[in-house]
């Protein structure tokens, strides 16, 4: 009873030429702008895998990066299917006043979790195009080991 996803559908003819006056933008299109300040990349000190992963699914990425703001490492993995993705963002969260969240809009779920570590608390977030039942189960699949900073 609840609207997930909206497909649309065009007809485009490519025997058309447009005309230069055909890609100019319009008065409706804002600017794009790329922000200058991307938050470095890091060596993993701690790597993390699942314990369950979702039938055809492999990690694509993996990251380690600075919160600016917080000055916090952020984890994130990537794994795909060919299909649909999804992300693990992995976060400090001791001290922080965080709670453990599901949430839907449309077709993209994210769950949130805390994880006891021998390092402390840790905030799991699963985020992606799949099933709540899914992210949930991934979230709880979440293990980290010590392993040696790379220089």
């Amino acid at each position: 009873g609840q609207l997930l996803e909206r497909f649309q559908f065009t007809r485009l003819d490519a025997s058309a030429i447009p005309s230069d006056q055909d890609l100019q933008p319009s008065g409706d299109c804002s600017p794009v702008t790329m922000s200058a300040a991307k938050a470095p990349e890091l060596s993993t000190t701690q790597r993390w895998h699942l314990d369950w992963l979702p039938p055809g699914f492999q990690q694509i990425s993996s990251a380690t990066r600075k919160d600016a703001q917080t000055k916090s490492t952020v984890d994130s993995l990537m794994y795909d299917d060919g299909l649909a993705r999804f992300s693990v963002f992995l976060e400090s969260a001791n001290g922080a006043d965080v709670n453990e969240t599901r949430a839907q809009l449309g077709p993209t779920v994210a769950v949130s979790r805390r994880l006891n570590t021998v390092d402390g608390e840790m905030m799991v977030t699963v985020v992606g195009e799949i099933p709540i039942g899914t992210a949930e189960r991934i979230a709880l699949s979440v293990r980290g080991e010590k392993a040696a900073a790379k220089p």
